[in-house]
């Protein structure tokens, strides 16, 4: 099995965790404001991301160990990583148009809210209005869903760097890590002859 079969199948597994992510901000931004169900939402999107965090290290680990022989170059292990973020952004971007369609007020309540948080940074006017001027050009549906898929490749890209230096393993390292101890046939030969 290649490495972009494996990471197209093991993205799908991926991008549920994401769709959970979208939907927890999802149901804050258009729905809750109570702030301890913020708080827990907020909590429960943290737990999401360690749980997917720790799902791409198996799913490097597990084509490292049973797919690929105990072998992964660093290259192997940084392409699977990326291209399973790829694939499962990909598939939550499905999720997120269709979010998106279904209340098309989300986009406007989420930069809003945006908006909001600029003003109280007190930016200087040129930075506040190139901001403004993106966050327009994002409210278009598609703008926002493809920015997203970008966002969460880059993130696979940033996660790939150091746990495929983890996950990494050449058949160098599998021979001097092997502490299997080989019997010494020729000194029970001798032993029987005497």
């Amino acid at each position: 099995m290649s490495i972009y079969q494996y990471s197209m199948r093991q993205g799908l597994m991926l991008a549920v965790f994401f769709c959970i992510n979208l939907l927890l901000s999802f149901v804050t931004t258009m729905w809750v404001e109570t702030a301890w169900v913020i708080t827990l939402c907020s909590v429960l999107s943290n737990i999401c991301t360690i749980w997917i965090i720790i799902l791409t290290y198996y799913i490097t680990r597990f084509y490292r160990d049973i797919i690929n022989g105990g072998n992964l170059t660093y290259g192997e292990g940084a392409g699977i990583i990326i291209s399973t973020f790829f694939f499962a952004s990909i598939l939550t971007a499905g999720f997120r148009l269709a979010l998106i369609l279904w209340k098309p007020e989300y986009l406007s309540t989420l930069f809003s809210q945006s908006l909001e948080a600029l003003k109280t940074l007190s930016l200087p006017e040129d930075i506040t209005l190139q901001l403004n001027n993106s966050i327009e050009q994002l409210q278009q549906p598609v703008n926002f869903v493809f920015q997203y898929i970008w966002v969460d490749t880059l993130l696979g890209i940033l996660l790939a760097l150091p746990m495929a230096l983890t996950t990494r393993r050449t058949q160098a390292n599998n021979n001097s890590s092997d502490n299997s101890i080989e019997p010494d046939t020729t000194n029970n030969s001798e032993n029987s002859e005497q």
